[in-house]
């Protein structure tokens, strides 16, 4: 039996020497959807950081089946380029052989398919998010 695509064991978190979680266990598969609620302030970014890898707990493991893709509050659009511009830049970053780099398809998939050529700067505020949402399937993460 393989191991989880995601699992915490026994996470601790503090900020500032203020805690936000402790002992947090977690498994994910692929398909599962976790709903992280609380209100501002409370650690979700932080823990959902932890995961991905990208801070680290004060206590606990994480373990990660396979690439792990995160986005942020931030989307990491560039403004100067087109919608397809930003997905062929991280297309052509992944490589020939990253899974399902047809930024295109992503771009449709996303319901973006025909604001491929506008500027993100001039996309709305969800559109951006769409774009960024878009890139998921081009980096290759489980």
């Amino acid at each position: 039996m393989l191991s989880p695509l995601l699992a915490a064991e026994n996470l601790s978190c503090a900020v500032g020497g203020r805690p936000l979680f402790d002992d947090l266990n977690l498994v994910a598969e692929r398909g599962d959807l976790i709903e992280v609620r609380g209100p501002n302030g409370s650690g979700k970014s932080t823990l959902l950081r932890c995961l991905a890898g990208l801070f680290a707990a004060d206590r606990g493991v994480v373990r990660r089946r396979g690439a792990v893709a995160y986005v942020g509050h931030k989307s990491g659009v560039c403004e100067r380029m087109t919608a397809l511009e930003n997905l062929r830049w991280l297309a052509r970053l992944r490589g020939p052989g990253a899974r399902g780099a047809d930024p295109h398809a992503a771009l449709a998939d996303t319901g973006l398919g025909a604001a491929r050529h506008d500027l993100c700067g001039e996309l709305s505020a969800g559109q951006v998010r769409r774009v960024a949402l878009a890139r998921l399937p081009l980096g290759g993460a489980d």
